[in-house]
């Protein structure tokens, strides 16, 4: 019993001792209702008050408050210091940032116009290697034809390929050389960046026309700083014209294209109004009819064909068009559809208005495609379009 009471005695001054709520009334003349202080710092304290709580500055609390929660004027002063330099250098770094924003969106945007510029003066066409150089090859560019024999019925002919050297001066083309050797033939797409250099075996000094197997690369090659290095010295000798080389052709600059309508069909071959003639690559499930629109795309030595109702279709050209070119035409690869279809964007940042009329099908597409732009004003969607989309370049 001594023992309980004892305990009892030792529990009720702790009770005593809590915190209890007070009025507190601010120098300021603020005033909070049943007011418990949580935490003091270099600045002030942290309140509870009937309301919520409060963060207030030691100038603004009665002296006793100050004196009871350690209020010490020099740590108040050293903390806004030290806080003001900090606030500084974040105000300078996030100015930096800001700044280096600026610069980058300025070199990006530099390099989206690179890029349209070099897709612009893209060339197609077929390459022979002369030989093979740091970081790529010297080659003679060719253009590439395709014929079949008239006299052969169609089930049995089978087209001939055939490559015109373009000039007897090679061109060099930076991309990977794993498995190419001298003589050896690829075709590609390249985009031009400057020249290169060289020295032949008895130290004459050569500059060829360079290029890069990707738009980008040619960009930000074109970016760079103007480096100079010694040119190599090159054992380069002229490769001979294979019985089949023609001695000159032009080269394919960039896409155009040719509207027409479908005279014929069978199977995989169309024969068209303005006299061309193409095999699509593989069957083409497409239900085509005497009449149907049709547009013939010429990317360098690449053909491709649009038949109304249908996706775009790669093939081989047996006759080419009599009429000439109807106009120019550039792929593009669609990264967004905005706005119900009305606003196609594209990966390097060009923006397409819809007609209103076409908006009903664009209005179901989704984004990540390849597309190609005629002249600016009509699209056709690589994989889905059954007909030609009006469009309007904004930007």
């Amino acid at each position: 019993m001594k023992k309980c009471i004892l305990l009892a005695l030792l529990i009720i001054p702790a009770f005593g001792d809590e915190p209890k709520p007070f009025r507190l009334v601010t120098n300021s003349g603020r005033v909070y209702e049943k007011t418990l202080i949580q935490s003091s710092g270099p600045l002030g304290v942290s309140i509870q008050h009937s309301s919520g709580t409060a963060n207030l500055y030691w100038a603004d609390l009665p002296q006793w408050i100050r004196e009871k929660h350690g209020f010490n004027p020099e740590k108040e002063e050293e903390f806004r210091i030290s806080n003001a330099e900090a606030q500084a250098k974040a105000r300078e770094a996030m100015a930096n940032a800001a700044e280096q924003r600026k610069v980058q969106s300025a070199e990006q945007a530099k390099i989206r116009s690179l890029v349209r510029e070099k897709q612009r003066n893209a060339v197609s066409a077929g390459f022979e290697v002369l030989q093979i150089i740091e970081g790529g090859v010297l080659a003679f560019p060719y253009s590439i034809s395709y014929a079949r024999n008239e006299n052969t019925p169609w089930k049995n002919n089978r087209k001939t390929e055939s490559w015109t050297r373009i000039q007897e001066k090679p061109v060099a083309i930076v991309m990977q050389t794993t498995g190419v050797t001298r003589g050896s033939r690829f075709k590609k797409t390249v985009y031009p960046e400057g020249m290169y250099s060289y020295h032949s075996t008895n130290g004459t000094p050569m500059s060829v026309l360079k290029y890069y197997t990707s738009a980008y690369m040619a960009a930000e090659v074109a970016m760079r700083p103007l480096e100079t290095t010694e040119a190599p010295k090159l054992a380069v000798e002229a490769l001979p014209l294979r019985p089949e080389d023609d001695k000159a052709a032009p080269i394919a600059v960039g896409m155009v294209y040719y509207k027409s309508k479908v005279k014929a069909r069978k199977d995989d071959l169309f024969v068209l109004e303005n006299g061309a003639i193409i095999e699509v690559r593989g069957f083409a499930s497409v239900l085509s009819d005497e009449g149907d629109d049709a547009v013939l795309i010429k990317d360098g030595p690449l053909w491709k064909i649009w038949v109304e109702g249908s996706s775009l279709l790669s093939g081989d050209l047996i006759n080419e068009p009599e009429l000439r070119y109807d106009g120019t035409a550039e792929n593009h690869h669609i990264t967004d559809v905005l706005g119900n279809g009305s606003i196609l964007k594209t990966m390097d940042d060009k923006i397409f208005k819809v007609d209103n009329f076409d908006r009903v099908q664009t209005s179901i597409w989704i984004g990540y495609f390849d597309a190609v732009v005629l002249d600016n004003n009509e699209l056709i969607h690589a994989d889905q379009s059954e007909e030609i989309i009006e469009v309007e370049f904004l930007q």
